[in-house]
C-alpha cells in the first residue's frame, strides 16, 4: 500500500457500518490478510486496489472486510491517512515512483476503543506483534 502504508507500520483498524470509496480496509482472502483502498462498492462486494497498483483487485465480499484503517503508527508517531491517491493521465499514481514488494508485512492493531467489538472481550490491545 505504498505510499500510504509502509512495511513495519501499525494499522489501527475498526469496524464500521458501511464502507465507501477512498476508505482503506483490512480484508481476508484465501486465508491471507490484505490492506487496500476501496475503489468501488458493487452490491454485496467491495472492489479494492493497492495505492501503487494499476489494476483493481477481484471483488471481495463485504463479510470478508474486517474493518477500516483509521490511522497508521510509524516510528512511534501517528500518520494521517490520505483519503485518496491522485493518479496521472496514464492511471499511475502521481508523485514518487516507489513500488511496494509483494508480501511486505505491516502490523495490524485494533483501535483500543473498538477492540472488544472487533475481536471480542479477551483481545489484548497492548500487543503489537
Amino acid at each position: 500500500m505504498l505510499p500510504s502504508i509502509w512495511p513495519g507500520d501499525i494499522a489501527c483498524v475498526s469496524r464500521v457500518v458501511a464502507y465507501r470509496p477512498g476508505d482503506v480496509v483490512l480484508f481476508s482472502r484465501k486465508g491471507r490478510l490484505f490492506v487496500h483502498r476501496v475503489v468501488e462498492m458493487s452490491g454485496g462486494a467491495v472492489v479494492t486496489r493497492g495505492d501503487s497498483m494499476l489494476d483493481a483487485d477481484p471483488p471481495v465480499a463485504v463479510s470478508d472486510v474486517l474493518g477500516r484503517v483509521e490511522s497508521i503508527e510509524r516510528g512511534g508517531s501517528r500518520v494521517a491517512m490520505a483519503e485518496r491517491v491522485e493518479r496521472g493521465a496514464e492511471g499511475r499514481r502521481s508523485g514518487a515512483g516507489a513500488v511496494g514488494t509483494a508480501g511486505a508485512v505491516i502490523r495490524v492493531h485494533p483501535c483500543p476503543s473498538v477492540a472488544k467489538n472487533l475481536f471480542g472481550p479477551r483481545m489484548d490491545t497492548n500487543a503489537h506483534g
